[in-house]
């Protein structure tokens, strides 16, 4: 594999990351992600369990299908801002398939218990999301301010990992043009690094996220933190 084929490899699952993150969030899509968590599984049924591993496993075909796309697309000859277009659509029915597969799967009370795990695991920033909010009683005053702290954040912790890699496959691009030679091992050595250094960034970006969690609550009432304290009920 040239240094050119690892760049498109690397590129790829930036390109692929990035499509997934423009995403319209909300409360069931992120928490069908946590539903094959031995935290959630191993609570249900072994007919549910069943039901819920086919739609994984078919999740797992489509992430693939999904990844030969783009690459076929990248052959293709297809501009940057197409393969973009063409991910988001994709991935925007992979994943709209998945979480309808996997609420099917379950019945209402189980439904609700992944709702509450999610709740749980991404914590207060889902208070951005109009179906959560509601649950907690906040205005759409207090709502917009959530959503702006957390784009904010996302968008200075994107810049801590993943911007890290995108900046090292900009600078070899760029030396590529130029018509410098850069050997495979080089490109290999490099996005080790940039590994590195995202691995180095992620204690730091979870301590970021701890404190604007605080800020988050803070935009909160006395009730209405209450509430969400409720909505964590297991």
């Amino acid at each position: 594999m040239g240094a050119r084929r690892v760049l498109t490899v690397i590129a790829l699952a930036v390109l692929s990351s990035w499509a997934a993150a423009q995403l319209k969030p909300s409360l069931d899509a992120g928490a069908a992600m946590l539903a094959g968590g031995p935290e959630f599984r191993s609570t249900l049924p072994a007919d549910r369990q069943k039901a819920l591993d086919h739609v994984l496993d078919q999740f797992q075909l489509d992430l693939r299908a999904h990844g030969e796309g783009l690459q076929a697309n990248t052959d293709k000859g297809l501009s940057p801002k197409e393969r973009v277009a063409w991910a988001q659509k994709d991935q925007t029915e992979l994943y709209a398939r998945f979480t309808q597969g996997v609420f099917a799967a379950l019945s209402p009370d189980q439904a609700e218990r992944l709702r509450r795990l999610a709740l749980r695991h991404y914590g207060p920033r889902m208070l951005r999301l109009p179906e959560v909010a509601r649950r907690v009683g906040l205005s759409e005053e207090q709502r917009q301010a959530v959503a702006k702290r957390v784009a904010a954040f996302d968008h200075k912790s994107f810049d801590m990992s993943q911007g890290i890699t995108n900046r090292m496959i900009h600078a070899i691009n760029l030396r590529i043009h130029k018509g410098e030679n850069v050997g495979q091992e080089e490109v290999h050595a490099l996005a080790t690094k940039a590994n590195a250094q995202v691995e180095a960034a992620r204690p730091k970006i979870q301590a970021l996220r701890k404190k604007e969690d605080a800020r988050i609550m803070a935009l909160l009432r006395p009730t209405q933190r209450k509430a969400w304290e409720k909505s964590l009920a297991r």
